[in-house]
Protein backbone atom coordinates (compact mmCIF):
# COMPACT_ATOMS: atom_id res chain seq x y z
CA UNK A 1 0.00 0.00 0.00
CA UNK A 2 1.40 3.41 -0.97
CA UNK A 3 2.07 6.01 1.64
CA UNK A 4 -0.64 8.59 2.27
CA UNK A 5 0.56 11.97 1.00
CA UNK A 6 -1.07 15.07 2.46
CA UNK A 7 -2.41 17.59 0.00
CA UNK A 8 -4.06 20.85 0.96
CA UNK A 9 -6.26 20.57 -2.14
CA UNK A 10 -7.72 17.26 -0.93
CA UNK A 11 -11.31 17.12 0.31
CA UNK A 12 -10.14 15.10 3.30
CA UNK A 13 -9.28 16.89 6.53
CA UNK A 14 -5.60 17.69 6.59
CA UNK A 15 -3.30 18.47 9.52
CA UNK A 16 -3.38 22.19 10.28
CA UNK A 17 0.41 22.46 10.43
CA UNK A 18 0.60 21.22 6.83
CA UNK A 19 -2.22 23.37 5.40
CA UNK A 20 -1.88 26.52 7.44
CA UNK A 21 -2.63 29.79 5.64
CA UNK A 22 0.24 32.27 5.49
CA UNK A 23 -1.43 35.51 6.57
CA UNK A 24 1.87 37.40 6.63
CA UNK A 25 4.60 38.12 9.13
CA UNK A 26 3.86 41.75 9.91
CA UNK A 27 1.18 44.42 9.81
CA UNK A 28 1.86 47.13 7.25
CA UNK A 29 -1.15 49.45 7.52
CA UNK A 30 -3.70 50.33 10.20
CA UNK A 31 -7.02 52.01 9.38
CA UNK A 32 -9.37 53.85 11.77
CA UNK A 33 -12.98 54.99 11.40
CA UNK A 34 -15.67 56.32 13.73
CA UNK A 35 -18.19 53.88 12.25
CA UNK A 36 -18.23 50.50 10.55
CA UNK A 37 -17.52 50.43 6.83
CA UNK A 38 -20.30 48.97 4.69
CA UNK A 39 -19.05 45.75 3.14
CA UNK A 40 -20.18 42.98 0.86
CA UNK A 41 -18.23 40.19 2.62
CA UNK A 42 -16.46 39.44 5.89
CA UNK A 43 -14.17 42.48 5.46
CA UNK A 44 -14.37 45.59 3.26
CA UNK A 45 -12.64 45.45 -0.11
CA UNK A 46 -10.01 48.02 -1.08
CA UNK A 47 -12.65 49.80 -3.20
CA UNK A 48 -15.05 49.98 -0.22
CA UNK A 49 -12.27 51.40 1.97
CA UNK A 50 -11.51 53.91 -0.80
CA UNK A 51 -15.12 55.13 -0.89
CA UNK A 52 -15.09 55.78 2.87
CA UNK A 53 -11.67 57.44 2.68
CA UNK A 54 -12.87 59.82 -0.03
CA UNK A 55 -15.86 60.70 2.17
CA UNK A 56 -13.36 61.84 4.82
CA UNK A 57 -14.27 59.41 7.61
CA UNK A 58 -11.34 57.01 7.38
CA UNK A 59 -7.71 57.58 8.36
CA UNK A 60 -4.80 55.20 7.86
CA UNK A 61 -1.21 54.96 9.02
CA UNK A 62 1.14 53.03 6.76
CA UNK A 63 4.61 54.10 7.86
CA UNK A 64 4.71 51.69 10.80
CA UNK A 65 7.26 49.15 12.02
CA UNK A 66 7.64 46.30 14.55
CA UNK A 67 3.89 45.80 14.34
CA UNK A 68 2.23 42.49 15.18
CA UNK A 69 -0.96 41.06 16.61
CA UNK A 70 -0.83 39.12 19.87
CA UNK A 71 -3.49 37.07 21.64
CA UNK A 72 -3.48 38.47 25.18
CA UNK A 73 -6.14 36.27 26.82
CA UNK A 74 -9.22 34.21 26.11
CA UNK A 75 -12.15 32.89 28.12
CA UNK A 76 -13.84 29.68 27.07
CA UNK A 77 -16.32 27.11 28.28
CA UNK A 78 -16.30 23.39 27.63
CA UNK A 79 -19.50 21.73 26.47
CA UNK A 80 -19.29 18.99 23.85
CA UNK A 81 -16.56 21.08 22.25
CA UNK A 82 -14.50 24.16 23.08
CA UNK A 83 -16.35 27.42 22.59
CA UNK A 84 -14.32 30.60 22.71
CA UNK A 85 -15.60 33.85 24.16
CA UNK A 86 -13.95 37.22 24.46
CA UNK A 87 -10.54 36.68 22.92
CA UNK A 88 -8.49 39.76 23.72
CA UNK A 89 -5.98 40.76 21.07
CA UNK A 90 -3.42 43.53 21.00
CA UNK A 91 -1.92 45.14 17.92
CA UNK A 92 1.22 47.04 18.92
CA UNK A 93 4.05 48.71 17.09
CA UNK A 94 5.73 52.00 16.23
CA UNK A 95 4.82 54.87 13.93
CA UNK A 96 7.90 56.24 12.22
CA UNK A 97 7.35 59.97 12.34
CA UNK A 98 7.37 61.64 8.93
CA UNK A 99 6.08 65.13 9.74
CA UNK A 100 4.15 67.16 12.31
CA UNK A 101 0.79 66.19 10.78
CA UNK A 102 1.35 62.50 11.54
CA UNK A 103 2.24 63.44 15.12
CA UNK A 104 -0.95 65.53 15.37
CA UNK A 105 -3.02 62.68 13.92
CA UNK A 106 -1.70 60.30 16.58
CA UNK A 107 -2.57 62.82 19.29
CA UNK A 108 -6.13 63.11 17.96
CA UNK A 109 -6.47 59.32 17.70
CA UNK A 110 -5.22 58.93 21.28
CA UNK A 111 -8.00 61.22 22.54
CA UNK A 112 -10.72 59.01 21.09
CA UNK A 113 -12.58 56.71 23.48
CA UNK A 114 -13.59 54.30 20.75
CA UNK A 115 -12.76 53.80 17.08
CA UNK A 116 -13.13 50.91 14.67
CA UNK A 117 -9.82 49.46 13.52
CA UNK A 118 -8.73 47.33 10.55
CA UNK A 119 -5.22 46.27 9.59
CA UNK A 120 -3.46 44.94 6.48
CA UNK A 121 -0.62 42.41 6.54
CA UNK A 122 2.33 42.12 4.17
CA UNK A 123 0.49 39.26 2.39
CA UNK A 124 -2.44 41.59 1.56
CA UNK A 125 -4.85 40.17 4.16
CA UNK A 126 -7.28 42.44 5.99
CA UNK A 127 -8.38 41.78 9.58
CA UNK A 128 -10.41 43.87 11.97
CA UNK A 129 -13.63 45.82 12.16
CA UNK A 130 -13.37 45.84 15.96
CA UNK A 131 -13.79 48.67 18.43
CA UNK A 132 -10.65 49.78 20.19
CA UNK A 133 -9.46 52.55 22.47
CA UNK A 134 -6.33 53.80 20.66
CA UNK A 135 -3.27 54.30 22.86
CA UNK A 136 -0.53 56.41 21.23
CA UNK A 137 2.53 57.66 23.08
CA UNK A 138 4.18 61.02 22.71
CA UNK A 139 7.17 61.30 20.38
CA UNK A 140 10.05 59.15 21.63
CA UNK A 141 13.75 59.51 20.96
CA UNK A 142 16.25 56.89 22.10
CA UNK A 143 19.38 58.96 21.66
CA UNK A 144 21.88 59.91 19.01
CA UNK A 145 21.71 57.86 15.84
CA UNK A 146 18.20 56.52 16.53
CA UNK A 147 15.10 57.69 14.68
CA UNK A 148 12.17 59.28 16.50
CA UNK A 149 8.94 57.26 16.71
CA UNK A 150 5.55 56.97 18.40
CA UNK A 151 4.53 53.76 20.20
CA UNK A 152 0.95 52.54 19.87
CA UNK A 153 -1.22 49.77 21.35
CA UNK A 154 -4.67 48.77 20.19
CA UNK A 155 -6.59 46.29 22.39
CA UNK A 156 -9.83 44.72 21.21
CA UNK A 157 -12.07 41.74 21.95
CA UNK A 158 -13.44 39.35 19.37
CA UNK A 159 -14.63 35.78 19.01
CA UNK A 160 -13.46 35.19 15.43
CA UNK A 161 -11.19 37.57 13.54
CA UNK A 162 -12.16 37.07 9.90
CA UNK A 163 -9.52 37.66 7.24
CA UNK A 164 -9.95 38.55 3.57
CA UNK A 165 -7.16 38.53 0.99
CA UNK A 166 -7.18 41.16 -1.75
CA UNK A 167 -4.10 42.21 -3.75
CA UNK A 168 -5.69 45.64 -4.13
CA UNK A 169 -5.06 46.37 -0.43
CA UNK A 170 -1.45 47.16 -1.33
CA UNK A 171 -2.65 49.48 -4.11
CA UNK A 172 -5.03 51.20 -1.68
CA UNK A 173 -2.26 52.49 0.56
CA UNK A 174 -0.19 53.74 -2.37
CA UNK A 175 -3.19 55.34 -4.13
CA UNK A 176 -4.00 57.74 -1.31
CA UNK A 177 -1.58 60.21 0.17
CA UNK A 178 -0.76 60.22 3.85
CA UNK A 179 -1.56 63.17 6.14
CA UNK A 180 0.03 66.46 5.23
CA UNK A 181 -1.49 69.62 6.70
CA UNK A 182 -3.74 70.67 9.53
CA UNK A 183 -6.93 72.68 9.19
CA UNK A 184 -9.59 73.85 11.62
CA UNK A 185 -11.70 70.71 11.18
CA UNK A 186 -9.03 68.07 11.68
CA UNK A 187 -6.54 67.07 9.02
CA UNK A 188 -6.39 67.18 5.25
CA UNK A 189 -4.25 65.21 2.83
CA UNK A 190 -2.13 66.57 0.00
CA UNK A 191 -4.84 65.49 -2.44
CA UNK A 192 -7.35 67.71 -0.62
CA UNK A 193 -9.35 65.12 1.34
CA UNK A 194 -10.51 66.34 4.75
CA UNK A 195 -10.21 63.69 7.44
CA UNK A 196 -12.73 64.04 10.25
CA UNK A 197 -11.33 62.73 13.51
Amino acid sequence: MSELLYSCASTLDQPTDVCRTDYGDRITTILFSKSLVSMSGNQPTAAEFGTVYEAGTLIFLSDITNTKRTLISEDHIEVAFKENHDKKYQVAGKVRLINESVSRACELLDRRDSLYVWYFTDRQYCFGGHQTNPDFSLIKYDGSGNPIYIDFKLDFYTGIDYAVQDDAYGDFTSSYLILATEDSYGLTTEDGVTLIL
